[in-house]
């Protein structure tokens, strides 16, 4: 008699448990949605919707006429999910304003419209740098939910349509690019089109096999002087890529510390 008391006291407290764990995840939103376009990519990439709900993530690329390029689903334990919409309620994603634009005026990057509880956030363009720390914070959630999973293989040049892709990402790298006077950037070099630079400079990168996913200028107030070589023209470059970049290294880029 004691050991079945025993038992069904066991059962009641597990069943509580589990009811008191199924109405936590029930006060959440049922997805998350993040959709970005306008970066400088290849057309076939121009619109990407990652979709994440408790148990899976779910990818599509369209081309920017609107055909879809790829879908991928991932199927993810709801212990990994959790964090990500916890930190939605965290954050008080549903109070947040419908626009944000970054005091960092950054254009080949794209806009990044997010989704959560019938809400949405549009975010121009979408970087951390310049926005409120909610901003920040989503972005960088959003980042990390995309480093539990490996999406290498997503984005070759392929047009076809690939089904449970095994998923780790590269560590997005900050490099950075100091000109000197008298030598010309290798992206310039013999490319007299009036381009604008960071379109020059992804497009040099790209036919190398390397895609750049931000660039920017930074422009120096100090006086400079003119020794070629030696002396800086004043301004320098960052980039930021996916995992080391031996030809960037190459030309002069260094990590940024």
């Amino acid at each position: 008699m004691k050991i079945v008391l025993a038992l069904l006291v066991t059962l009641f407290i597990v069943g509580c448990s589990v009811q008191e764990e199924v109405a936590q995840s029930d006060s959440f939103g049922d997805s998350i949605v993040l959709e970005r376009s306008g970066m400088y990519t290849m057309p076939e990439f121009g619109i990407q919707i990652y979709t994440l709900t408790d148990s899976n993530l779910n990818v599509k690329v369209y081309h920017y006429d609107g055909s879809l390029t790829k879908e991928v689903n991932y199927s993810l334990h709801p212990g990994i999910t959790y964090k990500y919409f916890e930190e939605f309620e965290r954050i008080n994603f549903t109070e947040l304003d419908d626009n944000y634009r970054s005091t960092v005026p950054i254009a080949d990057v794209g806009q990044g419209v997010v989704t959560y509880n019938n809400h949405s956030v549009l975010i121009t363009p979408y970087i951390s740098r310049g926005n409120p720390s909610e901003i920040a914070d989503i972005i960088e959630s959003l980042n990390s939910l995309f480093q539990e999973v490996n999406m290498s293989n997503l984005y070759q040049r392929d047009n076809s349509l690939d089904e449970d892709i095994e998923l780790v990402v590269d560590e997005v790298i900050t490099y950075t690019y100091t000109g000197v006077q008298c030598v010309e950037e290798p992206w310039n070099i013999d490319s007299p089109t009036r381009e604008a630079e960071w379109m020059k400079l992804q497009k040099y990168y790209q036919e190398q096999g390397v895609e750049i996913e931000m660039v920017e200028r930074i422009d120096s107030e100090m006086m400079q002087c003119q020794a070629c070589e030696v002396c800086s023209k004043g301004y320098s470059f960052e980039v930021q890529v996916v995992g080391v970049q031996k030809i960037l290294e190459q030309d002069g880029w260094i990590v940024k510390e």
